[in-house]
């Protein structure tokens, strides 16, 4: 995957990603993987003045999904994918992430393949930074982290990263999912997801729990 041609889309893309795009987007993927817990941890900045509100500088989301199997892995390579074209992705997903994240840390542990892949996303990602482990010990379990930080200067030079506001947040990513999570509703499928701002009164709080 050439840097170059990341670079093209991510700033092509960049025009209409609004800054919650990579938690929708990322929220989504993990649902898509089949995981049934999903946790969002939300971290934000220090405001110099007590009246000023925080904003958001990061997040990381954590689930249990299938992960980073080798074929997701020839799929997250390609600069346009079909895998998910019969679930209604378009392949973009991923680079969005980049018009609001300059640095973002894959970590999926595989219990099928027992592996850990390692994946350094940004701007200058090369398909040969993929980082392929045996662990010492066998994988328990699936679980997939991914971190994302360094908010661009698209967004931070002109304050338009969002307040670390749990209600907001949850209301608007709520919105964005209501069709998915509908659908996937009416299948019978159960998941959790919870979303937590570690520094503020709501520490969580959970979207949706079918059982």
């Amino acid at each position: 995957m050439a840097f170059v041609k990341i670079q093209r889309i991510v700033d092509n893309l960049g025009k209409h990603t609004k800054f919650l795009q990579p938690i929708y987007e990322a929220i989504t993927n993990s649902l898509e993987a089949d995981a049934t817990e999903i946790v969002v941890n939300i971290t934000h900045d220090t405001p110099m003045e007590n009246t000023v509100s925080p904003k958001i500088n990061g997040f990381s989301i954590i689930d249990n999904g299938v992960g980073f199997t080798q074929e997701h892995q020839d799929s997250f390579c390609e600069l346009w994918t079909d895998k998910k074209i019969e679930l209604g992705c378009k392949g973009s997903g991923r680079y969005t992430w980049l018009s609001v994240y300059n640095k973002i840390e894959i970590e999926s542990k595989l219990k099928t393949e027992n592996k850990i892949i390692k994946i350094p996303f940004s701007v200058n990602f090369k398909d040969e930074d993929i980082i392929r482990e045996i662990p010492q010990t066998k994988v328990a379990h699936n679980e997939t982290k991914i971190v994302f930080s360094g908010v661009t200067a698209k967004f931070s030079d002109a304050n338009e990263n969002e307040d670390a506001d749990l209600q907001k947040i949850y209301n608007r990513v709520f919105d964005f999912l209501l069709v998915k999570l509908f659908l996937m509703k009416k299948e019978n499928k159960q998941f959790t997801i919870k979303m937590v701002i570690g520094s503020m009164k709501k520490l969580s709080t959970t979207i949706v729990s079918l059982n």
